[in-house]
């Protein structure tokens, strides 16, 4: 048990394949998603993340970021992760690239005194704290 409830079989599941194929997955390992470019316009995404700076609270914040460039093939995707879908999704992935590639961005993140790990990095850090699961 976890947190004081039952887990069900797809948990376990999940656990034995993140682990058979050394993945991370949001939310796992204490990080919590903090994402205040999503909704922004293009053009805006970078001022959202600048305005947002290290507001998120969260013990380990999880940037979700979708990057991508603004291609024919980009631009024939539709947006499926919400319930208001996104317009223009390749304009939208490519204002978030443009954002955590600018020049201001990585900027603040030293001000902020944030360092940018990948998943796997985080996966190495649990690892490393010692046996005791990542949720407990």
């Amino acid at each position: 048990m976890s947190g004081g409830r039952s887990r069900s079989h797809g948990e376990y599941e999940c656990e034995r394949r993140w682990t058979e194929y050394d993945l991370g997955l949001s939310g796992y390992y204490g990080d919590q998603l903090f994402s205040p470019q999503y909704w922004a316009e293009p053009e805006a995404k970078l001022d959202s993340l600048l305005a947002a700076g290290g507001a998120s609270g969260a013990r380990v914040p999880c940037l979700g970021d979708a990057s991508g460039l603004d291609t024919p093939e980009l631009a024939a995707r539709v947006d499926m992760n919400s319930a208001q879908p996104l317009p223009n999704v390749s304009r939208h992935r490519q204002g978030e690239l443009d954002a955590v590639t600018a020049e201001t961005f990585r900027e603040a993140l030293v001000r902020h005194g944030v360092t940018p790990i990948t998943y796997r990095e985080l996966l190495g850090i649990v690892r490393s704290a010692g046996p005791s699961s990542p949720r407990q």
